[in-house]
């Protein structure tokens, strides 16, 4: 899609932003820099799956597969990260939210992203009805991060963004699958089994129970 030059010149780019950014970001406001960082990765492994699906044609089953995985699980990411820095940095109330019928948001929300990462496949050839489901994808996909992250408080907010950060390596390594790429496939790994091991050790230091944070049975 873009040639040499390109992508070099955006990866100096990138660089540069980063470098900018880590500075001036205040050691006490790391945790939601580090949110940021997951939902940017998480970002990415979305992009990559849309486009994998529609600029290119005549792909296989596993990669239209991993394509439409890389893209829910890199919108749950990334929507769910912003709202972990938004509480961190008390944009939005530290206090869990729990929405009347929380559950059946989630329920609903999961079942319409299977159905339409399941739907992929089955409509490989039609190339209109693809686009529809990697977009009905993309948007339920980033309402379920919305509403996984707002029930958690703040206190807990931290180990949440550890998840996070570990489902942002998972995005990546799903969406390395999709393009045939095995160096993305193993750095997306690494992330995705570090964080999860992060994960249980701050919930072991702090003493909390992963599902009691993730339903929002948390102090603030």
């Amino acid at each position: 899609i873009l040639s040499d030059v390109s992508l070099w010149l955006l990866m100096i780019m990138g660089f540069i932003i980063g470098l900018i950014g880590a500075y001036r970001v205040k050691m006490i406001e790391m945790p939601q820099a580090v949110a940021l960082l997951n939902g940017f990765g998480g970002a990415s492994s979305a992009l990559v799956g849309v486009i994998t699906l529609t600029y290119f044609s005549g792909l296989s089953f596993f990669s239209i597969l991993t394509s439409g995985l890389a893209i829910g699980v890199g919108m749950i990411t990334l929507t769910g990260s912003l709202i972990a820095a938004a509480k961190l940095h008390k944009i939005i109330s530290q206090k869990p939210i729990i929405l009347k019928g929380h559950a059946v948001y989630t329920g609903t929300n999961l079942l319409l992203i299977t159905l339409s990462i399941i739907g992929m496949p089955a409509a490989s050839e039609k190339r209109g009805v693809l686009l529809v489901l990697s977009i009905v994808c993309l948007i339920v996909s980033g309402l379920f991060g919305i509403i996984f992250a707002i029930r958690v408080g703040g206190a807990d907010m931290p180990i949440t963004i550890s998840l996070l950060n570990s489902l942002s390596g998972v995005a990546g390594s799903i969406a390395g699958m999709a393009i045939y790429d095995p160096l993305l496939v193993a750095i997306g790994g690494i992330v995705g089994a570090s964080g999860l091991i992060l994960t249980q050790i701050m919930c072991r230091a702090m003493n909390r129970n992963l599902s009691n944070i993730l339903l929002g049975k948390t102090s603030v």
